[in-house]
């Protein structure tokens, strides 16, 4: 009825204003269970107003009529939850209405016939258990391969729709909140508030789960099975085995007036279409897990072309759905690495920005960790690389750690001119860094001994010495390569540099190497970077704290592509990419790998010094293709949005 529909529609909408929280809830217990009651007012033109809502309604009784409502509202709720069945004999007296043979009369009424309120009989035992249900999943299952339905393929469906069938059997009538009704009139005609595209966008905006899309699904294969062979004048529902063909029978059906293709995809992002009536229902009409687009113009009718294609998906609920993800990330990241491709930001962030980062940050929450000692490191290493994967190697050096105390004593007078980096260690983003010249002997006694340095004193200071210049001679005397000059003379800041290239090449790979360096400092934080190499980090003196970030990441850090990729996301975002994060300790001797493009950040709480060596493909060609297959689908996104390349 009208009435029934608009408390429907508003205990719908109820539920959706914290659906986020029982999701949350839920995924903390597989026990969840709540009861709910909401009182609705009924105006002269029989609208439905909701007056309030009680999550934790009375169920304690005064007698008469409530005794009765009460009684029987517990007895089906926990009859959907599977428990109940007849009562038992003693009961019958105390609770007569329960089998439904005894209804509750008013008997002050001045009505004729008086007012009552009658219980429905109680299930029959046949209607629980798993032999109850295993019977509704093998009728729903009959079905639906009967109409060569989709759904039939999908066996974790069936089984939530034979779940479904066998509550509403012990039920008669029980109906869930999803899927809503389509429309509905108002007592005057007039029609109801919401309209169907309106509906399931609210829905899906709060959290639609994969078992709200199939359940809709099958309300609207019984609503359509009845029907379809009627439709003599539409094409059935149809699969092509290519997209092209399916592009074909939407152009010819658009050469008929007044007549639109509507289209939607299966697991299998294989196009199902049907030619129908432009004034025919297409949203809700289709029998897959998607939602009907309409398709209404030549262009959009070419699905052979991915940019056509995509915007099918994204007007559907395909984004939605967890069995479509591995299918829809891997069409992103084809259609992101297309150069000239027409589609909106808004278009690419809709359907990609949402598929990767939940399953990756699943799959990449750990770091691999093997003891040098007693690993082969190098197969480990190359392994690790063609997997993208984190490497943690204790005892890299296998205990054979030269001590770089005397090293620090025997250069601390040192006057050899250096240039140490100074920035501001306290903010995770784009922050400037400084040339701070000194002589080395200055930088070593004076942060070993924490005395005073001509700068603020919030600065950090780190010294970087590199023979970057074999392979950039442009990034002499930059910030990249701010002590060129000192590490190509004989002396002991070359003598340093050399040190710590004998102690890396113990941790070679099957890449060339680009590089190396060391890093000397005492209680700084270097920001979130991404190195556009491949990078074995080794820590010689001291410990370091090193935080990884899954590539995915990359929408929260925002990183600036100009600017040494440091993040530009406000904190809010930068609290949110830590879910992405994970953290570990280097001592001296221990080695970590870190793959191209993931992001990172250091920290020590001492002094430290650490060696690290990049390494890359000579051929330029080959790096730049080896680089581009690195690429998580967040960088692709990434990429796209900002307009610039990463790497």
């Amino acid at each position: 009825t009208y009435i029934e529909k608009q408390i429907r529609e508003i205990a719908a909408f109820v539920l959706l204003a914290s659906r986020q929280q029982l999701i949350r809830a839920s995924k903390k217990s597989l026990r969840l269970f709540s009861h709910w009651r909401l009182d609705f007012l009924f105006d002269d033109d029989s609208k439905v107003w909701l007056l309030e809502a009680e999550i934790v309604p009375s169920t304690g009784t005064i007698g008469g009529v409530d005794e009765v409502l009460k009684t029987v509202v517990l007895r089906d709720v926990l009859a959907l939850n599977g428990l109940g069945g007849p009562p038992l004999s003693q009961e019958e007296d105390l609770y007569p209405w329960l089998r439904g043979r005894t209804c509750w009369r008013d008997t002050t009424s001045k009505g004729q016939p008086p007012n009552q309120v009658c219980a429905s009989p109680d299930p029959r035992f046949s209607l629980f258990g798993e032999s109850a249900q295993q019977a509704a999943t093998d009728r729903a299952r009959i079905e639906l391969e009967k109409a060569n339905h989709p759904l039939a393929l999908d066996s974790w469906a069936i089984q939530l729709i034979g779940a479904y069938e066998a509550r509403r059997a012990r039920r008669g009538g029980y109906q869930p909140l999803y899927p809503l009704p389509r429309s509905f009139q108002y007592f005057d005609g007039s029609p109801g508030s919401m309209r169907n595209e309106a509906i399931l966008k609210h829905w899906r905006e709060r959290g639609a789960l994969s078992a709200d899309l199939v359940l809709d699904a099958w309300s609207h294969f019984l609503g359509e099975s009845a029907n379809i062979s009627n439709q003599k004048s539409e094409q059935q529902w149809l699969i092509d085995p290519t997209l092209s063909e399916t592009a074909a029978r939407c152009r010819s059906c658009l050469e008929h007036d007044a007549h639109s293709f509507c289209a939607t995809v299966d697991n299998d992002l294989r196009v199902m279409g049907r030619c129908q009536a432009t004034v025919a229902s297409c949203a809700h009409a289709t029998p897959g897990l998607t939602d009907g687009v309409r398709l209404d113009t030549i262009d959009l009718c070419a699905l052979d072309q991915p940019e056509s294609m995509a915007l099918l998906l994204d007007k559907s609920n395909a984004a939605a759905l967890d069995e479509l993800a591995p299918n829809i990330a891997n069409f992103c990241q084809e259609i992101l690495l297309l150069q000239d491709t027409q589609l909106s930001a808004i278009t690419l962030s809709r359907l990609c920005g949402a598929q990767a980062p939940a399953r990756y940050a699943e799959r990449n929450s750990y770091i691999l960790e093997i003891d040098g000692c007693s690993s082969d490191i190098h197969t480990k290493l190359n392994d690790a690389m063609l997997a993208n994967q984190p490497l943690h190697i204790r005892h890299a050096l296998c205990d054979n750690v030269t001590s770089w105390s005397k090293t620090i004593t025997k250069y601390s007078s040192s006057q050899a001119p250096v240039v140490a980096m100074a920035f501001d260690s306290g903010t995770d983003g784009a922050e400037p860094i400084y040339a701070a010249p000194m002589n080395l002997g200055q930088f070593l006694s004076g942060t070993l001994s924490k005395g005073e340095l001509p700068y603020g004193s919030n600065t950090s200071f780190y010294l970087l010495l590199t023979d970057r210049q074999r392979v950039d001679k442009h990034s002499a005397g930059t910030l990249a390569d701010p002590n060129a000059q000192a590490t190509a003379e004989p002396g002991p800041v070359s003598d340093m540099l050399m040190s710590a290239s004998r102690a890396l090449d113990s941790l070679s790979t099957g890449l060339s190497t680009a590089w190396s360096s060391i890093r000397l400092g005492d209680t700084y934080r270097y920001p979130t970077h991404v190195d556009c190499y491949e990078n074995i980090l080794l820590q010689l003196h001291g410990a370091k704290n090193v935080s990884l970030f899954s590539p995915d990441a990359v929408r929260y850090l925002q990183p600036d592509l100009n600017h040494k990729h440091w993040p530009r996301a406000n904190q809010a975002d930068l609290l949110r990419a830590q879910r992405f994060a994970v953290s570990l300790t280097l001592y001296p001797g221990d080695a970590v790998y870190i793959p191209l493009l993931w992001p990172h950040n250091v920290q020590t709480a001492d002094w430290s010094i650490s060696a690290n060596r990049y390494f890359r493909l000579d051929d330029d060609t080959l790096w730049r293709h080896y680089t581009d297959e690195r690429k998580s689908l967040a960088w692709l996104l990434y990429e796209r949005l900002s307009g610039d390349l990463v790497c």
